[in-house]
């Protein structure tokens, strides 16, 4: 025999597994979307979302993708300061803060390996997203 309980926590675990899928499929659609865009005009515009704007551990993120793509990246941000995506120090130098603007341009390499992986990063959002 089967108890109750038993039934309604398997629905529960199954009905949250779907959503988790649909979350997934449709961040994956969305990524893909920004993906094609960035490959397009070869630059997507981020705002800026962590308190600390680019800190050590963001700027260390944007110079690995930028090594594992191969690609030539610049960041330009509000102030029209410019940085290359292959040096931390560069990106700290643009002093770029929480809530502002950030160009990022990206050429030559593998742009889809650089595009996916900072579309990833928790510390921006891309301007003009579903998700801001």
């Amino acid at each position: 025999m089967v108890d109750p309980s038993q039934i309604n926590t398997q629905q529960k675990e199954g009905t949250a597994d779907i959503a988790q899928g649909m979350f997934s499929e449709s961040t994956s659609i969305r990524t893909d979307e920004l993906v094609k865009k960035a490959l397009i005009d070869q630059q997507l515009t981020f705002i800026l979302v962590d308190e600390g704007g680019l800190h050590m551990r963001p700027s260390g993120q944007i110079v690995a993708a930028t090594n594992k793509s191969g690609c030539t990246v610049k960041l330009v941000n509000a102030a029209n300061s410019k940085a290359d995506g292959n040096s931390i120090l560069t990106i700290l130098m643009i002093q770029a803060l929480c809530n502002q603007e950030l160009i990022v341009r990206a050429i030559g390499g593998n742009p889809e390996i650089f595009w996916r992986e900072v579309l990833a990063f928790d510390f921006w959002q891309v301007k003009g997203s579903e998700s801001e």
